[in-house]
């Protein structure tokens, strides 16, 4: 369960990075995070948790946290 503290963090981030396979939150994490509508950056097992997720389209897939990590960098360096 999320409480109200957990899901107020999400809303003030701007890229919420989900990657903890093994964790039974892990749809829910997702779920949040695109509820709120921010950039979301996981594995390619997420694909098994919500149908059409697209990678580069509104998800970004991430298969090392190298390959994470440039993903927060992209985001960050073409925000507005």
């Amino acid at each position: 369960m999320v409480d109200d503290a957990e899901l107020a963090d999400i809303h003030r981030k701007a890229v919420c990075v989900v990657c903890s396979i093994l964790a039974p939150s892990f749809p829910t994490r997702l779920f949040e995070a695109f509820f709120y509508a921010k950039v979301v950056i996981s594995t390619p097992l997420a694909r098994y948790c919500f149908v059409g997720l697209q990678d580069g389209s509104n998800i970004l897939l991430a298969t090392s946290p190298a390959e994470a990590a440039d993903h927060v960098r992209r985001v960050f360096d073409e925000a507005p």
